[in-house]
């Protein structure tokens, strides 16, 4: 059984794959000069070079950022991950240790994520590997993305539906839903029903571009169309708006402090189903063992939630 043909790789001047992972990473001819101790003439040069050798742009330029090409994410997804197994080995980083390991991991999460993974990660992290350091982005799920794709972050969890193809995803937990009043509420003393949820006002929470409008018009196919009063851009900001007031809002249950502010829960009058919340990653980082320990930390930490 014979592998790949090398013999390709004496085309190829390796300082080109070198200017493609920086391009990629950063999306700025400059900046991504600047890391590689290029001028910017010179990485012009070598752009005009891979363009050459793969027959395609590559890169198409949107304003002051540069926008990869599809050709260009499937290229990433070999190319990005064939230089971080080289680094790694020249490193002597082939095997990681949980036990014996000393870095930094990095993830981003949403106010309700961090709220439902840290309490039960961090402890487990600190057992299990008393000489890893987590540092945690709280970000919206649309920057969580642009973290994790530009190599910021090694792992995001959020709702993310819709993935670019050079990150791949897991679902880590369903997070279910629950409209949340005023325990004093005069309006709600017979319950939530149809009726009552369309004529109150509402706090919304937009959490990423696209995810509030998402829920709006999940509602809207059950004959809801609710009134908002208030946005909001996370979710820890309702709870404390709510209480004492008329206002409803439909959050995730089981985390938020609720009850610290008088909070009731009510099943919703329609059945909306849980929320997939997903940890992502980049594909050329698929087989780094760091990453693949930290993310099997995070499914079990968010299990604990689930059980809960």
């Amino acid at each position: 059984m014979t592998g790949p043909d090398r013999t390709v790789l004496r085309r190829i001047d390796l300082n080109l794959l070198l200017a493609f992972d920086a391009l990629m990473t950063v999306r700025h001819l400059s900046r991504a000069a600047q890391t590689l101790g290029l001028s910017q003439p010179g990485l012009s040069h070598a752009l005009r070079r891979l363009r050459t050798l793969t027959g395609d742009e590559l890169f198409r330029r949107q304003g002051r950022v540069l926008e990869p090409t599809p050709y260009a994410w499937k290229l990433m997804a070999s190319i990005g991950g064939g230089l971080d197994l080289i680094a790694d080995g020249l490193a002597g980083e082939f095997v990681f240790d949980p036990r014996t390991a000393h870095r930094t991991l990095t993830l981003t999460a949403s106010d309700f994520s961090a709220l439902a993974l840290l309490p039960a990660l961090v402890p487990a992290v600190r057992a299990a590997a008393p000489g890893i350091d987590l540092e945690v982005l709280a970000v919206d799920d649309s920057e969580g993305l642009d973290h994790v794709r530009c190599g910021e972050a090694d792992v995001g969890i959020g709702v993310h539906p819709h993935l670019p193809p050079d990150l791949d995803s897991e679902i880590a937990v369903h997070a279910a839903t629950a409209c949340y009043a005023d325990a004093n509420n005069p309006v709600l003393r017979s319950g939530l029903t149809r009726e009552v949820f369309v004529s109150s006002p509402h706090v919304a929470v937009s959490i990423g571009r696209g995810h509030g409008a998402d829920l709006e018009t999940l509602l809207n196919t059950f004959g809801l169309r609710r009134r908002i009063m208030l946005t909001v851009p996370n979710f820890l900001l309702a709870p404390p708006v709510i209480a004492g007031s008329d206002l409803l809002a439909v959050l995730p249950t089981g985390i938020l402090p609720v009850e610290a502010y008088g909070l009731k829960a009510h099943d919703l009058p329609v059945a909306i189903p849980p929320v997939a919340v997903r940890t992502i990653w980049q594909k050329r980082k698929a087989h780094d063992p760091a990453c693949r320990w930290l993310r099997r930390m995070i499914l079990s930490a968010l299990a604990s939630y689930s059980a809960g």
